[in-house]
């Protein structure tokens, strides 16, 4: 829903002000030149032809949110009330023959902005279904790395949360592996030497971009005891260096969202550490 939403403002803000998002039919009338009629062919044709008419073209706009499609009905004459009067090949003919219109008619291309709005539905109809396979794909890789790891156990959860946690930043410190195999040796009561957890950076998927949309998924599959558990472990990764920079803040902050935590809960936990 928030990539449709996204993709009918951008519809609004990228087409043309007059192609706003609307629904229906809508003519739009090229003008060629202004009807001439000659003084013997006066009496050969409607009254209306006589006052302020036009050749024109009819084209129509065929509106669902955006443009669906164009539709070319041709050579019409444009009336002054708003009416006009559509032109067959049999009645342009005629009118020729009385020199009322031109031979050949004129030529009216259709403006590049009409096609434009015309089929303006399609590129963001395309853009959703594009944006939404991917959205897809990465969930389901997403959801197939999280349980495989909600498999085992939460010492394993715990293990890969800190690894991607560890990631980050973009590098790897050493005092973060260290960390990171003395939590996991508290966890398990078994020792769990650096070179595993090293091991285990070599060969984890986790990307550090990944972390907080892992633990929005894995957050409902722990119960309170254990979210608390991974946001203070999380804290203690991230402030391995003795410091939190805003972003590191703001990312905390998501973290411990995504596991249900107030901030008042997280400003708790924290202040034991």
């Amino acid at each position: 829903m928030r990539i449709i939403m996204i993709c009918i403002l951008l519809l609004c803000i990228a087409t043309p002000a007059e192609a706003r998002t609307r629904f229906g039919t809508e003519d739009k009338i090229i003008r060629i030149q202004k009807l001439e009629v000659p003084s013997a062919a006066r009496q050969m044709v409607p009254p209306e032809f006589l006052d302020n008419a036009y050749l024109a073209r009819r084209i129509s706009i065929k509106w669902f949110i955006g443009g669906a499609y164009l539709t070319d009905h041709g050579y019409i004459i444009e009336l002054a009330d708003d009416r006009y009067f559509d032109l067959g090949t049999e009645r342009t003919s005629a009118l020729q023959t009385i020199g009322v219109l031109p031979t050949p008619l004129p030529t009216a291309p259709i403006p590049t902005s009409y096609y434009v709005m015309g089929y303006s539905l399609w590129p963001v109809l395309g853009f959703i279904l594009i944006s939404a396979t991917i959205s897809i794909m990465i969930r389901n890789r997403r959801s197939r790395r999280v349980r495989a790891v909600v498999g085992s156990s939460f010492p394993e959860l715990l293990r890969q949360t800190l690894i991607g946690a560890a990631k980050a930043d973009g590098k790897i410190d050493p005092e973060e592996i260290k960390l990171i195999a003395e939590i996991m040796s508290k966890i398990t009561n078994a020792k769990v030497r650096e070179t595993s957890i090293m091991q285990d950076i070599d060969h984890s998927t986790l990307k550090g971009g990944d972390l907080l949309s892992h633990i929005e998924m894995i957050g409902p599959m722990m119960n309170p005891v254990q979210r608390q558990i991974m946001i203070r472990e999380l804290y203690r990764v991230i402030a391995v260096d003795g410091k939190i920079d805003r972003k590191e803040k703001a990312m905390l902050d998501s973290c411990a969202k995504s596991l249900m935590l107030t901030p008042a809960q997280l400003k708790e936990i924290t202040a034991k550490l």
